[in-house]
């Protein structure tokens, strides 16, 4: 059964990206996206909020919380999974994380969070007229999912990039500016099936 076109237009402009109809399959071929919206922020009240007072309560998602909103989110369907936030500081282990998990598939929720906001992490897309990858956007505090590792050469030198994917688009970051401001709050949340 395929999705009606009312459904995804609406999801569309929620801005509800990668909807499959086994996420929101009912007996309608649709569901409405007001009740989408409400089982969204549902899960998150349930899984993710971190109980805090303002002005601290607008600070965002925290990594900790997650990691256990991934484990309920799979355990409600029977699937165990072990699920981290930064297992490593190693810049050599991490990159061993990140292929492992793209290996199998498991798009990889990442962070960029520096505290001098001078150090920006630089987005780039792909130009296919040019051929070329060219600067697109840049973020000093922003959660991405890391979907590939790629390599790259411009003016005759290889780069690691990742491939991301954030604000609903496919970017690339270079892998060694990412990596040199590994820390607790720069790093990725680690999930492995059990």
């Amino acid at each position: 059964t395929e999705l009606s076109i009312r459904g995804e237009l609406e999801a569309e402009q929620a801005g509800i990206d990668n909807l499959s109809e086994n996420d929101v399959y009912t007996e309608k071929d649709y569901i409405e996206i007001s009740d989408y919206k409400k089982y969204i922020e549902d899960r998150y009240n349930k899984c993710y909020r971190f109980p805090m007072k303002p002005p601290f309560n607008a600070m965002g998602l925290m990594p900790w919380t997650m990691a256990r909103g991934i484990k309920e989110f799979y355990g409600q369907f029977g699937i165990k999974v072990k699920s981290k936030w930064a297992t490593t500081l190693s810049k050599n282990k991490i990159i061993d994380n990140i292929s492992e998990m793209v290996d199998k598939g498991i798009p990889i929720p990442a962070s960029y969070y520096v505290f001098n906001k001078k150090n920006k992490l630089m987005f780039y897309s792909y130009d296919e007229k040019k051929n070329e990858i060219k600067e697109s956007s840049s973020c000093t505090s922003h959660y991405f999912n890391i979907t590939g590792i790629i390599h790259i050469e411009t003016n005759n030198e290889k780069n690691r990039y990742l491939s991301v994917s954030s604000w609903g688009e496919l970017y690339y970051i270079k892998f060694d500016d990412w990596v040199k401001k590994l820390s607790y709050f720069t790093n990725i949340l680690y999930i492995k099936k059990l």
